[in-house]
């Protein structure tokens, strides 16, 4: 899992981009909406649309995703390796003071329980950005310290194997392999999620515009946003411009699909000239700097 210190920092840096970017168009769960704006701002930093979810948002602002990756990324700084005990004592303390934005469902049961709910969201696996500045880890050991993260608020079996099979997906690329053929040689591997990998594989045999017509499930779940996720990856993955670009058009949990886009572009390429605003524009910008120049 070997990459440069700098190409890591600046994946990280495009991961809370993209977040901020697809919280303008998070869960409107409009197509129609959602493609009429794109259409007028293009790759700039909008405000929430769905006020109903995100009333105090503004353009700039993390979703609750990119808090709780900050999160993660605050708890690496000391040891410079995942302490679940670290983590969760940063985790717990985004909600202890009147967070201003949406609780879901799995983080309400893991503040009340102190147990990872056995929720199928897709967005744990959105933030593990961070976790690649661990340094001396290999595929395996990754693989491990990913399920226990997902683990912490989603202890559920699809998930933490879509986590693990995206780390390892990762690492083929890395490796020089191609993105289908990556995805067809390791999906047996990982039976709990290895339906939604085979159905964003099917999706790739249509158009965005079909897959539009269709109304293809965008929401939350991975049954929902993990096929979504394939076919993004591999119908435009030599065009990332696309590849965000239909993220939001698509709606739904835009800000649970685009951190693991950010995670390949950001590992495969440089930081794209495209994103430049979604980072300078972060309202949280310096702190994550501070966080990284700890690393």
């Amino acid at each position: 899992m070997k990459k440069s210190l700098e190409t890591t920092k600046n994946m990280i840096r495009l991961s809370f981009g993209a977040d901020a970017y697809s919280l303008g168009y998070h869960w409107t769960y409009n197509i129609t909406k959602n493609l009429e704006q794109f259409e007028k701002t293009n790759f700039q930093l909008i405000d929430p649309m769905a006020k109903k979810f995100h009333p105090e948002r503004k353009a700039g602002d993390l979703s609750a995703y990119g808090d709780q990756e900050l999160a993660l990324l605050e708890s690496l700084t000391e040891g410079k390796k995942f302490n679940k005990t670290r983590f969760i004592s940063i985790w717990e303390n985004i909600w202890r003071v009147g967070y201003n934005d949406w609780i879901d469902n799995a983080t309400k049961i893991r503040l009340a329980s102190n147990h990872g709910s056995n929720s199928n969201d897709l967005n744990p696996v959105s933030r593990i950005a961070p976790l690649f500045l661990i340094e001396n880890m290999n595929l395996n050991e990754m693989k491990e310290v990913v399920e226990e993260f997902i683990g912490i608020t989603h202890n559920n079996l699809e998930v933490k194997d879509f986590g693990k099979f995206i780390v390892h997906l990762l690492s083929e690329i890395q490796s020089g392999g191609e993105i289908k053929k990556s995805i067809e040689k390791i999906k047996d591997e990982y039976p709990f999620c290895k339906e939604y990998i085979e159905r964003g594989l099917e999706y790739c045999n249509y158009t965005w515009k079909e897959l539009m017509e269709k109304e293809i499930p965008t929401y939350c779940e991975i049954d929902g946003s993990g096929p979504l996720t394939i076919y993004l990856l591999c119908t435009f993955w030599n065009s990332p411009k696309d590849m965000f670009a239909y993220n939001v058009v698509f709606d739904g949990d835009t800000c649970g699909r685009s951190g693991i886009l950010a995670l390949f572009v950001g590992m495969t390429r440089e930081f794209p000239l495209f994103a430049d605003e979604w980072y300078e524009k972060l309202c949280k910008r310096n702190k994550i700097e501070e966080l990284l120049e700890k690393f």
